[in-house]
């Protein structure tokens, strides 16, 4: 550790601090510390919130049938020092996915090609909300794990996208994927939760809040074509789309925001796709089945740019890329986001973990810096130096 366990004076005036990250599976135990010197380095003492879009811990399905062995792994996050000094510092909001419940639990099923696995979705909530003193904030609500929070120039809206989500896709015997979007009907991954988030969105607006950050677990954006090959494989992120598979109740928030005019002040942060990504939409696809169908526009949703920040580890690919032939999105510019993204697994390097930090005054255009969390021991590419934690890939302002 850089520093002994700090005592941050907090300002409570003007501007704040909120970082989004994202823990990838809980294999990155490092990143605490990384934010915490950065935060302290360019920020404090501002007021600090930290929201992880990621999954706390991994838990076998075996595990998450198991109290004792929730409360252990409970016990191994809460003994990260790091994370103790966030908890410190200010607040600390983590939205679950689909490993804090069971293994690799993707929907609400585990429906790859590994099985359909049932599994007790209540008893990893109930447990976090007896351990764990944060966030204030009944991670069981309506037996879920939505979750709201306000800050002093912003609210935080995070629906549930994974204890609730119907089965999209099974894998046959044969080993070929069988889409269920066959015409049976729209799957749903929020239900009665687009509910609440109209309520939330209707709150934000009375309250004339200045930002609005939508969290999703899940892809919020859609890819410009329809995948092939929906299940496992090739593109089993895809399985973990929004924009893909849920896309009705996707667009259904989308109208929400444009019906109380909140355009300008909607964000979209998401994680777990082990992917840190900038990209931003301005048209939107109709509701349709993912197999032998063409995207058609929403004439709903005509012209409506939306911002999509993914944080999390580089894995085998990135989006945000720092070498000449793949500079990132947002150095190529956004106003030219619909340039399709370079193929999977073509990326030039892969960085542990990227989270991204917004600097929040009141009146002024956003700052958001991309923060390398984890220090890089490995060059990826040639000429490409290790680099330290802390280190910003860039910092933007944004309207």
């Amino acid at each position: 550790m850089k520093k002994g366990r700090r005592r941050l004076q907090r300002d409570t005036k003007g501007a704040e601090v909120i970082y989004h990250v994202s823990d990838s599976h809980g294999q990155n135990d490092s990143w605490p510390l990384g934010l915490l010197d950065h935060y302290e380095d360019n920020h404090a003492p501002l007021p600090l919130t930290v929201v992880q879009t990621g999954d706390i811990f991994e838990l076998s399905t075996a595990q998450a049938q198991d109290e004792n062995a929730i409360r252990d792994k409970i016990n191994e996050v809460l003994g990260n020092p790091s994370i103790m000094e966030l908890i410190d510092a200010g607040t600390l909001l983590w939205q679950w996915d689909d490993w804090d419940f069971a293994g690799d639990n993707s929907s609400a099923t585990h429906t790859t090609s590994r099985g359909i696995v049932e599994i007790d979705r209540m008893l990893p909530l109930n447990v976090r909300n007896v351990c764990m003193p944060y966030p204030q904030i009944n991670l069981a609500v309506n037996g879920d794990a939505r979750w709201s929070h306000t800050t002093k120039n912003s609210m935080i809206i995070a629906p549930d996208s994974r204890s609730r989500k119907d089965p999209v896709s099974t894998t046959s015997a044969l080993g070929y994927c069988q889409n269920q979007l066959d015409g049976t009907g729209m799957p749903a991954c929020w239900g009665e939760q687009l509910d609440w988030i109209l309520g939330q969105l209707q709150i934000a607006k009375k309250a004339n809040v200045q930002h609005i950050f939508f969290v999703s677990t899940q892809s919020f954006v859609d890819n410009l074509g329809v995948p092939s090959f929906p299940c496992d494989g090739a593109l089993m992120g895809v399985r973990d789309s929004l924009g893909i598979f849920y896309k009705w109740e996707r667009n259904e928030v989308l109208k929400m925001v444009k019906t109380l005019g909140l355009e300008d002040r909607f964000i979209v942060w998401s994680g777990d796709d082990h992917t840190p990504l900038v990209r931003r939409r301005d048209f939107w696809h109709a509701p349709y089945h993912v197999q032998d169908e063409e995207p058609v526009r929403d004439e709903a949703l005509d012209v409506f740019p939306v911002y999509e920040f993914k944080a999390g580890q580089g894995g085998n690919t990135t989006r945000l890329f720092d070498s000449a032939e793949h500079p990132p999105l947002w150095w190529g510019g956004l106003d030219d986001y619909t340039n399709p993204a370079p193929a999977w697994g073509t990326a030039m390097s892969r960085h542990r973990d990227i989270g991204f930090c917004w600097r929040l005054q009141p009146g002024r255009p956003l700052e958001v810096s991309a923060v390398l969390l984890e220090a890089e021991s490995t060059s990826y590419v040639p000429g490409q130096l290790p680099r330290p934690a802390g280190y910003e890939f860039w910092r933007r302002g944004l309207k």
